[in-house]
């Protein structure tokens, strides 16, 4: 079987729309934000099934409410609270186009294209920030919570959460009886991660 996404389930649909923001960083709080609705960060949950080792790709957004635009530097991964097996992040990039992935895989993608994170400047508004992770074990399932974006503003260094309830549920066989767990995982994840979220406002 070649490198092909096998199966895979998006949990919210999330639409590119102007919302109300609040905060969500860690340590000192700097200017950018998660995109957030009626005061909760929004969270986009997915499950993708996916060969070892192949990229499993989603999306987090931020909110840049400044009207200059400010510099990403760095990516790290936000492990999901508790005992679930952490998945390793491959790739980050900036969207380029209101387009998101929902539960996709491999990288780059044709109809999601993305320039490079770091470094990378994001302007006044919503940017999505698209990623892949992944896993090296057949058979098992591997969760993020989004990632932990550091950026540069006025000759500091901030650090600000963007969310994404994503599993890589890594398998080798189409119709894998793993798979009947892929869609329960990705939504018991995005609850854990939607409170993980809501306690970091």
């Amino acid at each position: 079987m070649g490198p092909v996404a096998l199966k895979c389930t998006a949990l919210v649909t999330l639409v590119f729309l102007t919302l109300t923001v609040t905060s969500c960083g860690s340590g000192q709080a700097g200017p950018l934000q998660a995109l957030s609705e009626g005061g909760q960060p929004i969270v986009n949950g997915a499950s993708v099934q996916v060969p070892p080792g192949y990229p499993a790709d989603f999306t987090a957004f931020l909110f840049n409410p400044l009207s200059s635009p400010i510099r990403l530097l760095s990516a790290t991964i936000v492990p999901v609270t508790g005992h679930f097996p952490a998945a390793r992040l491959l790739h980050a990039g900036i969207g380029t186009s209101p387009g998101i992935a929902g539960a996709s895989s491999g990288w780059p993608l044709r109809y999601v294209p993305t320039r490079p994170l770091a470094g990378g400047l994001i302007r006044h508004g919503q940017s999505n920030i698209i990623f892949a992770v992944t896993g090296p074990v057949s058979g098992r399932n591997y969760y993020v919570a989004g990632l932990k974006i550091g950026y540069s503003y006025k000759g500091h260094i901030y650090y600000v959460v963007a969310w994404s309830a994503g599993v890589a549920c890594v398998t080798t066989r189409y119709r894998d009886p793993h798979f009947d767990a892929c869609p329960g995982a990705g939504e018991r994840t995005q609850t854990i991660v939607e409170n993980m979220a809501s306690h970091s406002t």
